[in-house]
């Protein structure tokens, strides 16, 4: 399904892109699993492209859930997807943390709606809200286990760290330089694995093209943790950038074939499907 919805989004457009995502939603045959995927990938492109109106279908997605046995499984992602657009739509960034804070105090019932919980008290901690310690330990509950306990603390540390920088980029790349192969075990891997994915996601965000620098920049850099590359590789692949660009960034082949990354014409000589997404050449940022 990644596939058709990547040769979609990148050959066809956005609209043919949304209508198969639709139909694998409504495939009563495929497994849930699948069909919750699909709505996922739904609301991403809805956000991505801006296309707000989208709250509107996965709103009726959640009210004919309660009616229909195939698709109550997709319940709480489809409510998901509706508090992210909703968020999304608010351009003030007060009205935003007051709706994050109204998601997580109000009494959703059903397991299926803890999803949406745990994405509003992780916005507000991506947000820097000053607020988002607070409702994130009241959310975890006082007896953490140590799992939660980590949880708290990177919350509190991304809070931190948009304070102490006068704007989110310098934030962005104040952790990256936190989370560089010097700092790496005093940080713990899960801890700085998980700030560096902050990180970057922020970076992306803000201007795409200073967070594809920076990615590229760690996944060629030797001196960082195999851990931290592999991450930065992953996520570039994910972006569209092939072999050949990786190879080009300082990455070396055999890291690469380990995450089954192949030279372009691993794929034409075996007749394979090409990424319609690749991405040759590195993208930086004009001087």
């Amino acid at each position: 399904m990644t596939k058709a919805f990547r040769q979609a989004k990148c050959s066809e457009g956005d609209g043919q892109a949304i209508a198969r995502l639709e139909a694998e939603i409504e495939n009563v045959e495929a497994d849930s699993a699948h069909r919750i995927y699909a709505v996922q990938l739904s609301g991403d492109l809805a956000l991505e492209r801006r296309k707000l109106y989208r709250e509107d279908y996965f709103m009726q997605l959640v009210g004919r859930s309660l009616y229909s046995e195939s698709l109550r499984p997709l319940m709480g992602s489809a409510f998901l997807q509706v508090s992210r657009l909703s968020v999304a739509s608010l351009r003030d960034l007060p009205a935003q943390e007051e709706r994050l804070v109204a998601l997580l105090q109000a009494r959703l019932a059903g397991s299926s709606m803890e999803q949406t919980r745990d994405w509003a008290a992780d916005e507000l901690c991506n947000m820097g809200s000053a607020r988002a310690p607070e409702a994130l330990r009241a959310r975890l509950g006082k007896r953490m286990d140590r799992t939660q306990e980590a949880e708290y603390h990177l919350c509190e540390h991304k809070v931190e760290l948009l304070r102490k920088y006068q704007n989110p980029s310098e934030a962005f790349l104040g952790a990256l330089s936190e989370v560089g192969a010097s700092t790496w075990e005093e940080l713990g891997p899960r801890f700085a694995g998980e700030l560096q994915r902050w990180a970057i996601d922020g970076l992306l965000e803000l201007d795409s093209k200073l967070g594809e620098k920076e990615l590229l920049a760690i996944a060629g850099d030797q001196s960082w943790r195999s851990s931290a590359r592999e991450q930065a590789i992953r996520k570039l692949h994910d972006l569209g950038f092939q072999y050949e660009a990786l190879i080009e960034a300082g990455v070396e082949p055999i890291v690469l074939v380990r995450q089954r990354i192949h030279p372009m014409r691993y794929y034409q000589d075996r007749g394979l499907p090409i990424d319609p997404c690749a991405r040759m050449i590195p993208v930086t940022p004009e001087e």
